[in-house]
């Protein structure tokens, strides 16, 4: 057990002799079994019991409402746990209705208002014990308290944990409200003595005698309220993240030209050091010098300048890039699904210029990642940016194009073939880059006879068709 503070000399706390004007709650001068006093309902254990509910219930709303929204259907092929919202929000749905049950069905705490024991106990030692883990290292108020046992009428000494743990790097900030001498109430149940011991005021369920205090103020519970801001706050830095991420994968220069990305950083850093310097406290006690705090601070700043900037830059020079389309001829090597502890997944084409060169991963959408398989042969499209970045717009495939309603001739590499079977129609395909469903551009003269050489032997192969014309026959 640690010291709740700097450790004080040694007191001679002297004989264990409570002051004749201390008194207990009034609410212990009933006999038990006795009513919930009025000041527990207003207490912060009283309503965090009400708060665990609603939060559960809030949350699982907020998964139903956004389970259906297009927008998250299709980010779930990459946050992976969004393909779940709906079985997460009857999750919580349930886990709300078993602690309603808890609620109605058992005091917790409020047992010892309930049918607890008071009795006078001297502190003569507060501490703060370390648990958790290395990664969430968690501290708990411990109190060694003298008093007079009941059933054996003598002097004993205990240590008293406190019901609740905070997070240990709030430690400095934290009190117990007690020190050394000090003559509290404790209260036990009936039957459970020396297990169920505890000191008071460190219950939480008494409002005018709740000793600990964070930065001189009561602990209170959070509001429903406040848990559905603290949610919105996790996921708009996790958003935050994730388009950085995107931006990143997706908007990435070909060149090397990361100027603009300079240029971006540095102005949207510029509110972020100036606002970094209105949160230094002059008057706030610190082992830094002022000039160490204004300095950390501001490289605060930047990185908030970089985290805002870099994706921004990185979104203008693509989103808004309306150049022609600039069409160079690949081979995909290969296909990739990458999953992050079963959370995030993304799925990349690993290329080559065409004829040959340096393979290189490109993070693609999944409706990309469907239209291609190893050896494929296609096309990137490389826009010029609106920022003058060049960068890979998209992949698109080289396909079969039905040209039957066409002109006579209007497409070189035509085939003329018909489905197997009786009475179907001759077709007229002939190969093109597709962009959209009801958009195509010619094969690059550089890949049109492989690519058409490739589509040939795949549609020959699949049994369905009877080539009647080959154009390059």
């Amino acid at each position: 057990m640690t010291s709740d503070s700097a450790a004080p000399p040694p007191v001679e706390l002297g004989p264990f002799e409570p002051p004749e004007d201390f008194e207990h709650n009034p609410a212990f001068q009933q006999e038990p079994p006795r009513p919930m006093p009025a000041f527990a309902r207003r207490s912060r254990y009283t309503i965090g019991r009400h708060t665990a509910v609603w939060s559960c219930l809030t949350i699982a709303a907020a998964c139903w409402v956004t389970a259906p929204l297009p927008f998250v259907q299709t980010m779930s092929w990459y946050l992976l746990p969004l393909g779940y919202l709906s079985w997460c929000g009857a999750g919580m749905a349930v886990i709300a209705g078993l602690y309603w049950f808890r609620n109605a069905t058992t005091w917790g705490l409020l047992d010892y208002v309930h049918r607890g024991d008071p009795l006078v106990g001297r502190v003569h030692d507060v501490g703060v014990q370390a648990e958790g883990t290395q990664e969430a290292p968690l501290g708990r108020f411990m109190a060694a308290v003298e008093f007079l046992h009941p059933e054996l009428n003598e002097l004993q000494t205990s240590i008293i944990p406190a019901p609740d743990t905070f997070g240990l790097g709030d430690a400095p900030k934290m009190s117990s409200g007690l020190k050394p001498g000090d003559y509290v109430s404790l209260v036990a149940l009936p039957g459970e003595f020396d297990k169920s011991l505890r000191i008071y005021g460190w219950l939480g369920i008494d409002p005018d005698r709740d000793f600990i205090t964070k930065n001189g103020k009561p602990l209170a519970s959070v509001s429903p309220l406040g848990v559905l801001l603290i949610v919105f706050g996790v996921m708009l830095a996790f958003w935050l993240l994730l388009s950085f991420v995107y931006v990143l994968e997706a908007y990435q220069p070909l060149d090397g030209r990361w100027q603009p990305y300079a240029i971006g950083i540095g102005l949207a850093a510029i509110p972020f050091v100036i606002l970094s310097q209105f949160g230094v406290d002059r008057n706030a006690p610190s082992k830094w010098p002022m000039l160490g705090r204004r300095l950390g601070a501001s490289l605060l700043g930047v990185f908030g300048g970089f985290m805002l900037g870099f994706p921004a830059v990185g979104f203008l020079n693509g989103y808004f890039d309306r150049s022609p389309r600039e069409l160079e001829p690949v081979r995909i090597v290969q296909q990739w699904q990458t999953t992050w502890n079963f959370i995030i997944r993304n799925y990349e084409l690993e290329y080559q210029p065409y004829p040959n060169g340096k393979t290189t991963k490109k993070t693609v959408p999944v409706e990309t990642l469907s239209q291609f398989e190893a050896n494929d042969l296609g096309v990137i499209d490389i826009g010029a940016g609106t920022l003058g970045m060049r960068w890979i717009r998209s992949f698109h495939p080289i396909v079969w194009q039905n040209v039957t309603e066409e002109p006579e001739g209007a497409y070189a590499g035509e085939v003329r073939c018909r489905l197997l079977g009786e009475d179907n129609p001759v077709l007229r395909l002939a190969p093109r880059v597709r962009i959209d469903e009801s958009t195509y551009e010619p094969v690059p003269d550089a890949l049109f006879a492989d690519a058409r050489q490739q589509l040939l032997a795949s549609l020959t192969g699949s049994g369905l068709f009877e080539i009647l014309k080959d154009d390059a026959e």
